[in-house]
């Protein structure tokens, strides 16, 4: 029998960082707009993760309310010049996920991603595949 370890947690790196801002740039490019660049959580260390992003239920625990999520979604969409100013059409996403230790109320880890498919990407399907 081999026995298979599972891969050490760890706080995210430039690749995580990378492929959440690829994805982000490319629906903002798409809508004629500038990338948010993200921005950690600086609870969120090595020595504190088995306290923070490994505990089961720790991105719920952080996540900010709706009530401060749709007040800057409207800024944003703003910010943005969508021309979808619709609110209902657009999810206040974070590009680096809670999950890998991305900052929960930082504008600049915030941005309004669109509930419809633009460019490939809509809000719902990144959040199934990145299960949150």
């Amino acid at each position: 029998m081999q026995i298979v370890r599972a891969a050490r947690p760890h706080p995210p790196g430039p690749a995580d960082q990378s492929a959440a801002r690829s994805k982000h740039c490319r629906v903002a490019r798409s809508q004629g707009t500038a990338c948010q660049p993200g921005a950690l959580n600086s609870a969120v260390t090595q020595s504190t993760i088995h306290s923070t992003i490994c505990v089961s239920g720790y991105s719920s625990s952080i996540r900010p309310s709706t009530g401060y999520t749709n007040a800057l979604k409207v800024k944003q969409i703003a910010e943005y010049g969508y021309d979808d100013t619709d609110t209902a059409d657009y999810e206040e996403d974070h590009l680096i996920p809670l999950s890998l230790g991305g900052n929960p109320t930082s504008e600049q880890n915030l941005w309004p991603e669109p509930r419809y498919d633009a460019g490939g990407y809509a809000a719902t399907l990144g959040d199934r595949s990145r299960g949150d």
